[in-house]
């Protein structure tokens, strides 16, 4: 399984063609010292959503769990970045994808634990939270009319205006950032706590997989 190691303030970016292993500074470091843990983030390389994706993850869990030996704890995250085989969503995709994140906000906050919720944690904050710009029409107006005044703005707003109203910097719950003008194309979902088996992480690649052909 190719894999490439990254020094913590290395600048070379990762090679998606493999799997990339570095540390990472948002993770408790209480399991360092003297137990000799490491906080790492172990970033996947690009994995086509067909018939295969379900051997590609086992095949990862299976080396790592006969190798090593994990731990995890409230400060761990999965992110699950998703895109279109064409690359980018199209406006049309992303505005229906927005509309999606604002209405079922609650019900998929209730999905993850806790410790991914905005009173304990500052890297997966809630897309409908103070801060973000819909807010004040969710707020102002109610929230039955507040969701119709959200909509009427998203559908008549420009690519990059519509991540502005709803994701104004990455550390929210679904962070809308690559997919600026210019950008990646992809939506990162970070809510999910970490995994340390292939079932969960399974779980939460399928969520994420699903709750966007369901919005899209």
């Amino acid at each position: 399984m190719p894999c490439n190691v990254f020094e913590p303030d290395s600048e070379e970016a990762p090679d998606y063609t493999k799997w990339n292993v570095m540390l990472d500074a948002s993770v408790s470091k209480k399991h360092m010292v003297p137990e000799h843990f490491f906080p790492l983030e172990v970033v996947s390389p690009k994995i086509v959503a067909d018939r295969d994706w379900v051997q590609a993850i086992d095949s990862f869990w299976s080396v790592i769990l006969g190798h090593f030996e994990l731990r995890r704890d409230t400060s761990c995250g999965f992110h699950i970045h998703i895109s279109s085989v064409r690359g980018s969503y199209s406006l049309d995709q992303l505005r229906m994808m927005a509309k999606a994140v604002i209405f079922w906000e609650p019900a998929t906050k209730r999905c993850t634990p806790t410790s991914r919720h905005d009173r304990f944690l500052d890297y997966c904050k809630s897309n409908i939270a103070h801060g973000v710009p819909v807010v004040e029409a969710l707020r102002g107006s109610g929230p039955l009319r507040g969701l119709v005044q959200a909509y009427d703005y998203i559908d008549n707003a420009s690519r990059d205006a519509i991540i502005d109203y709803i994701c104004p910097d990455k550390y929210r719950a679904w962070n809308f950032l690559p997919s600026r003008t210019g950008g990646t194309g992809s939506i990162e979902f970070r809510r999910p706590p970490g995994v340390v088996t292939a079932k969960k992480a399974k779980h939460w690649i399928a969520f994420t997989m699903t709750f966007v052909e369901m919005a899209i």
